[in-house]
């Protein structure tokens, strides 16, 4: 059986490779159950079924992909980059599912409103969908805060995401200051508009800009929720 002091060599492989913590763990616990496996059924050490386990992990905990900075470091091992992508990519088509969601709830807000209604629901949205995430960081501010205390990425998950909403939300206030809002609500309508294009693009950015904000929302929540597991796992 192991021992806590013979988890320490484990958990020091493991960080050295640059694990979020949240994978470290899983990996940790399937390479604990990978060395007791090994002692028992080949009559092997601690540290010589470690060994075989180290190999066994060789290629995927390889750093192939050297990172220029800090921020992309943990992702220099395939298995990182193959879990990140996995969970990036779920969240990227709720983002654009929720996106296009925006747009049917526009124009039908368009066709059933008058001008100033709708005007009156465009701005509800803006302002919603410009504070919901931020909110929510300051709701969770400690547990953001959570990974000022390690080394490591502390989660797969922790991606510098409240920043973009700043930025991005300071784009809003600047199609509500030039008056884009009616040329919207001609634009659902199918009106004729003296700038098609722009009014297009500007619609575009619009509905990226809602993707943004349910991405940086999704990945706040999937943070906190991973952070508090880790919470738990280190307290047992």
């Amino acid at each position: 059986m192991n021992t806590l002091s013979q988890n320490n060599p484990v958990r020091q492989y493991l960080l050295a490779k640059k694990l979020p913590w949240d994978i470290m763990l899983e990996v940790e616990d399937h390479i604990l159950t990978q060395i007791q496996d090994l002692e028992i059924s080949k009559n092997l050490t601690f540290d010589e079924a470690f060994l075989q386990a180290q190999l066994s992990w060789k290629e995927e905990l390889k750093t192939d992909r050297p990172s220029l900075t800090t921020y992309n470091e943990f992702l220099a091992t395939p298995f990182v980059r193959k879990i990140y992508w996995q969970k990036h990519k779920s969240v990227i088509f709720r983002s654009i599912g929720f996106g296009l969601c925006v747009l049917i709830f526009l124009i039908l807000a368009a066709k059933g409103l008058d001008i100033s209604s709708f005007r009156i629901v465009f701005m509800v949205m803006v302002i919603l969908s410009t504070f919901t995430p931020v909110l929510y960081y300051i709701r969770y501010f400690r547990v953001f805060r959570f990974t000022d205390k390690f080394a490591n990425k502390v989660s797969v998950y922790q991606r510098e995401f409240i920043i973009w909403n700043f930025i991005l939300g300071g784009f809003n206030f600047f199609w509500v200051s030039q008056k884009q809002i009616p040329e919207f609500y001609q634009l659902l309508n199918a009106y004729k508009l003296e700038d098609t294009l722009y009014t297009y693009f500007m619609f575009a950015f619009l509905l990226f800009w809602m993707g943004m904000s349910c991405y940086c929302l999704l990945f706040s929540l999937r943070f906190v929720k991973s952070v508090k597991q880790i919470k738990k796992q280190l307290a047992l």
